[in-house]
């Protein structure tokens, strides 16, 4: 039987010698040596998986996280912005209308 080394065995049983059933949906997969087979379809059919540590897992920061800070932003500054990204919108705008 395999040294089982990955952490990608704690989603997997092996049944025999040249087999492995996902213990998350009892899919059979056929096992050679290794474990590529059974991370893809970690990857493809359970996407919310994951080999790292429980303990040593980092949530994805929040995006107001970054926007939380409110920056000081005097009116001219605001305006000048405002008028920026409306000439780009204005002028992507106006390119696709004419395709």
């Amino acid at each position: 039987m395999a040294s089982k080394r990955s952490n990608v065995w704690k989603y997997f049983d092996q049944v025999s010698e040249c087999g492995v059933e996902c213990k998350l949906c009892q899919m059979k997969l056929v096992y050679h040596k290794s474990t590529s087979s059974m991370l893809n379809h970690l990857k493809l059919k359970h996407k919310t998986f994951s080999l790292e540590p429980e303990s040593e897992r980092h949530e994805q920061p929040l995006i107001t996280s970054f926007t939380s800070a409110r920056r000081h932003c005097d009116p001219a500054r605001r305006e000048r912005i405002t008028a920026l990204i409306t000439r780009m919108i204005t002028k992507r705008h106006a390119t696709t209308e004419l395709r």
